[in-house]
This record gives C-alpha cells, sequence and structure tokens, in this order.
C-alpha cells in the first residue's frame, strides 16, 4: 500500500508540472517541427523579408554625420582612394621605386577605377546604415580622382588636340563613380545582412533541435521511470 501511495503522489506531481507548461511544451515542439522543414527549405521570416526594404532617407541623412564622426573605421576606404590615387600620380612620374612599382600599378587598378568596387564594398559593410549614402560620397571622391589620373596618363593636351576636354572626363567618371558607388555599397550592406540573418536562423534550428532532443530524453526517461514504478507495484 505504501508502494501504491507513492506512485499515486508521483503520478499527481508529473500531471500537475505537465498542466502547468502546456504552452511551453507546444511552442518548443513547434519550433522543433518548423526547424526541420526550414531546413531544406529556404524559408520566409520576418528578418529574411526586412532583407529588401526601401531605404529611410531622411533617416540616413541625419545620421551620416554622426558616423562618419564617430566611426573612424567609415574613412578606411576614403583613405584607400585617397593614397591609390597618390600612388597613381606618383607613377605617372615614375617616382616610385622599382621594387614597388609594380604593387603600386596593382593598387592603383583593384581600388581607383569606378568599376573597380573594391573600396564601395569596404564601405556598405563597416557603415551600419546608410550605405549608400556613403557609397555615394565614396563615388562622388573616386570619380574624378580616378579622372584626374586617367587625365594625366593619357597625357592632357594630346587629348585635348582630339576634343576632349579633362572636363567631359571628370564629369564621365564622376557619374560612374557616384553610380557604382551607390549600387555597390547597397548591395555590400544587403549581404552582410544576408550574412548576419543566415547565422542568426542557423543557431535559432540548432537551438530547437537541442530542445527537442532534451524533451525526447526528458520523456524517454519518464516513461522509463514510469514502467520501472508499475512493474514495481504489479503484485
Amino acid at each position: 500500500m505504501a508502494r501504491a501511495k507513492n506512485t499515486t503522489r508521483a503520478e499527481a506531481r508529473r500531471r500537475y508540472r505537465l498542466s502547468q507548461a502546456p504552452e511551453a511544451s507546444m511552442t518548443a515542439v513547434s519550433v522543433a517541427t518548423d526547424d526541420e522543414a526550414a531546413v531544406p527549405d529556404t524559408g520566409q521570416t520576418p528578418e529574411r523579408g526586412r532583407l529588401l526594404r526601401l531605404p529611410d532617407l531622411r533617416g540616413d541623412l541625419r545620421a551620416l554625420p554622426g558616423m562618419l564622426l564617430s566611426r573612424k573605421a567609415l574613412w578606411i576606404p576614403f583613405i584607400l582612394v585617397i593614397v591609390a590615387f597618390l600612388v597613381g600620380m606618383a607613377g605617372n612620374r615614375q617616382l616610385l621605386p622599382a621594387a614597388v612599382s609594380d604593387i603600386g600599378a596593382v593598387l592603383v587598378q583593384i581600388v581607383l577605377p569606378p568599376q573597380a568596387l573594391l573600396a564601395y564594398f569596404l564601405a556598405g559593410f563597416l557603415a551600419p546604415r546608410g550605405s549608400y549614402l556613403v557609397g555615394l560620397l565614396l563615388g562622388l571622391l573616386t570619380g574624378p580622382l580616378y579622372g584626374i589620373w586617367v587625365w594625366d596618363s593619357a597625357n592632357g593636351p594630346e587629348l585635348t588636340a582630339r576634343g576632349i576636354t579633362i572636363e567631359m572626363v571628370l564629369a564621365q567618371f564622376t557619374f560612374q563613380g557616384a553610380l557604382f558607388g551607390t549600387l555597390a555599397a547597397a548591395f555590400a550592406a544587403w549581404y552582410r545582412r544576408f550574412l548576419r540573418t543566415s547565422q542568426e536562423r542557423a543557431r535559432a534550428n540548432r537551438v530547437a533541435r537541442e530542445q527537442q532532443a532534451r524533451m525526447r530524453q526528458k520523456e524517454a526517461e519518464r516513461d522509463a521511470r514510469r514502467s520501472a514504478t508499475r512493474r514495481t507495484t504489479t503484485p
């Protein structure tokens, strides 16, 4: 009779715990089920839906000065472009040592042209918001500097003789820099959010799988205890 009484109390305690947390159990099961379905499927989550959203132009414009003043890392792509321009101008005048001449030429080609995109991608990754505006500013700097370098490299007087003015060159490359800078920096920011969202979803899926495994283990232990209790109470 003592064993039967203890079994009754254990069963009552188990029912009480289950009655206190039905919603938590259902939530965990639901998360685990969604996780299993989300592994093969690309899925659409609220965070994923926010990857493609219209920019807050006013808010980004208000935040831009503060970002440039408080985040020194944002100046890295601007400094990189200026350094590439100075190296390119020095290379045109053959002022670089022979050991670094080839390296300088490579630096100019991968940073200075508006189509190079390296500096724009860097700006997009570093900007916490309004990356397209940072890319636009960078493009407005890169385009004219590249135009000056091209004019200096191609011998300006010869271009003038062919009817090409420096204003035409600057206007062309400034437009290209602004266009490529805005689009490339915006894409870099989108890709950064995509990577972060993918990591968060993977972490959430892993937590859901761990919760499901713990629930199954607890259920198995509970069933094992129940079976052991029934065997001891059976005459």
